[in-house]
C-alpha cells in the first residue's frame, strides 16, 4: 500500500515508510497496553490455557521462563558483539539486520573461518565476509 501511495504522491518509497514505523509502533504500543489492561479488568476475557495443553515445559516441570531469558540474553549478546565487530563504517539498518541474523547462522560466516567455506549465510550473503 505504501509503494503504491508512494508513486501516486511522487515521494519516495524509502520517506513512506520512515513515516509510517513510528505510528506503526504506537498503535502496536495500544494494543498491548489494550490487551494487558482487558487481562487485568476482566481476566475471564483472556483465559488461560489448561494445564494439559501447555505441552513446553522443562523436564522438571517449570515453565522454562529461565531458560527463554538465558537464550534471550545470549542471543543478544552475540548481536552486540556482531554489531560492534562488523564493518563498523556499514550503514546502521544492515549492521542492525546483521546482528539479528547472526544469532541463527553457523559460524563458518564470520570473517576468521577458513576460506571457500559455502555453508551457513555465505550461500545467502556471499559479499559480507571476503572469506566466503
Amino acid at each position: 500500500m505504501l509503494i503504491v501511495l508512494a508513486d501516486q504522491l511522487g515521494r519516495s518509497v524509502g520517506d513512506m515508510y520512515k513515516g509510517a514505523f513510528l505510528p506503526g509502533l504506537i498503535l502496536t504500543g495500544m494494543y498491548m497496553a489494550y490487551v494487558l489492561l482487558l487481562t487485568v479488568i476482566k481476566p475471564a476475557a483472556a483465559p488461560a490455557l489448561p494445564p494439559e495443553a501447555r505441552v513446553f515445559r522443562e523436564s522438571s516441570g517449570k515453565s522454562g521462563a529461565a531458560s527463554v531469558l538465558v537464550l534471550t540474553a545470549l542471543s543478544v549478546a552475540v548481536g552486540v558483539v556482531a554489531d560492534k565487530y562488523y564493518k563498523p563504517e556499514a550503514p546502521l539498518d544492515e549492521r542492525l539486520v546483521i546482528s539479528v541474523a547472526l544469532p541463527s547462522c553457523s559460524p563458518s560466516w564470520w570473517p576468521s573461518s577458513t576460506a571457500g567455506s559455502s555453508s551457513g549465510c555465505c550461500r545467502r550473503w556471499p559479499r559480507r565476509s571476503p572469506s566466503c
